[in-house]
């Protein structure tokens, strides 16, 4: 599926544009799936992290513990981990039954575009312009 703006994810984080695309498909008709898929977006944006740093990944841990943990804190930015939980507070508003609405979706779309731009500066070396 092609993006508005997650494309330049997509030859190092293909899932990642893939649920950007599919928030953007959606965020009309469907603002609390895309809420939830950005919610998505941010999961596998902390396991992608986990993996660049070698952090050691608690057995059986949640999104919200392995945000919490110590060692992943201290390898992002405090502005980072207000995103990532931000992202992950309103996908699971919407993914436990809240319709959702279009003023929220689109700034958790905005949210995971700065994510992504963040993910390739600091692990792809691309610059953010």
């Amino acid at each position: 599926m092609q993006s508005q703006n997650f494309e330049f994810l997509r030859e190092n984080f293909p899932l990642l544009a893939d649920l950007g695309a599919l928030a953007e498909a959606i965020i009309y008709t469907d603002p609390g799936s895309a809420t939830t898929r950005l919610r998505a977006f941010a999961e596998e944006v902390v396991k992608s992290i986990y993996e660049f740093e070698a952090l050691a990944r608690p057995q059986k841990a949640n999104f919200s513990e392995l945000l919490t943990e110590s060692d992943f804190k201290n390898s992002i930015t405090p502005s980072l981990l207000y995103k990532l939980d931000y992202l992950r507070q309103q996908g699971n508003l919407t993914a436990h039954g809240a319709l959702g609405n279009q003023k929220t979706a689109f700034a958790c779309l905005g949210t995971a575009f700065g994510i992504g731009q963040y993910m390739m500066a600091n692990y792809c070396k691309v610059p953010n312009e």
